[in-house]
């Protein structure tokens, strides 16, 4: 036989094993089976507290995008109590939920923004230009050693990737965050950028006049947002999951979705988007309520 066609054989077997491992890689790569002790965790969970760094972006005229803190904090707050809602109908109790930064803990990014601190800052133009973070909550950063806390705990949930079921990653620092009362802390962390639907379809157009219509590629809205749950006392993160959509990569893996769409930013999308990472985390008293059901059934 030709030694090409052998040579072409074992290519094709080759790509075919790798797609095929992918393919039951990425099937097993959920919350349940990248975190197997948490029905045994969460039975000491009771009382939750959510914090989030939300960035949200807006593409304005010009090269820098404006960051509006006032609508950043309403749209956030929104966020929140829509896990909130979904943490509660899993019987776990929210003690507090805080918008507590945006672009905190994003490392050596020299971006810069128009920001808005305020809703009477209305001329794009005026605005100052800054770099990350465009807003910290100094009442709950209340300290130097607590927003160092808080930054070294952003910088490392951003970079986090459960690999496997067996592997445990705890980040201390959180233990000065959390409110010594609760079980455990869900930090939400979430980069948005928002791109008007006519500049993304002005950009197709132009794109697709310019290279003759061979390429109509053209930015469009994006939405990263990673949720992590630790155990307060120790640090230790017991679940996480992920979602992404539009462009831009994830923030550490997905697990929930992701879309080549244009993201949306619309109230309704983004508790949608909430309820379903919460979807996946068993219940307090699910394990408990599996027992009472089998128990019931053989009449015991």
């Amino acid at each position: 036989m030709d030694s090409s066609k052998i040579k072409n054989k074992g290519v094709r077997a080759l790509s075919l094993l790798i797609v095929l491992f992918l393919a039951t890689g990425c099937a097993t790569m959920t919350p349940r089976s990248l975190y197997p002790k948490f029905f045994e965790q969460k039975t000491k969970i009771s009382k939750v507290e959510i914090l989030c760094d939300f960035l949200l972006a807006e593409d304005i005229s010009g090269n820098v995008d404006m960051i509006h803190v006032p609508r950043s904090i309403e749209k956030g707050n929104m966020l929140l109590g829509a896990f909130s809602q979904s943490f509660q109908s899993k019987d776990y109790q929210v003690t507090r939920k805080e918008i507590v930064s945006m672009g905190l803990g994003m490392g050596l990014s020299t971006q810069v923004y128009k920001v808005a601190q305020t809703n009477s800052d209305k001329k794009k133009e005026d605005l100052l230009e800054t770099a990350l973070p465009a807003y910290v909550n100094e009442t709950f950063v209340s300290t130097p050693e607590k927003r160092a806390a808080l930054e070294v705990t952003l910088t490392r949930l951003r970079l986090y990737t459960k690999i496997s079921s067996s592997s445990i990653v705890e980040i201390p620092e959180i233990v000065a965050l959390a409110d010594p009362n609760v079980d455990a802390l869900l930090m939400v962390v979430m980069n948005g950028r928002r791109i008007p639907m006519g500049k993304t379809l002005g950009q197709a157009f132009l794109s697709a006049t310019l290279t003759m219509g061979l390429v109509a590629a053209a930015q469009t809205s994006s939405l990263q947002m990673g949720m992590y749950l630790l155990d307060s006392k120790t640090g230790e993160i017991i679940w996480s999951d992920n979602y992404a959509v539009g462009d831009g990569s994830v923030i550490s893996g997905h697990y929930s979705g992701s879309s080549g769409e244009a993201a949306s930013f619309k109230d309704k999308v983004l508790k949608k988007v909430a309820a379903k990472m919460v979807s996946k985390i068993p219940g307090r008293l699910e394990e408990i309520d599996s027992k009472v059901i089998r128990k019931n059934r053989t009449g015991g």
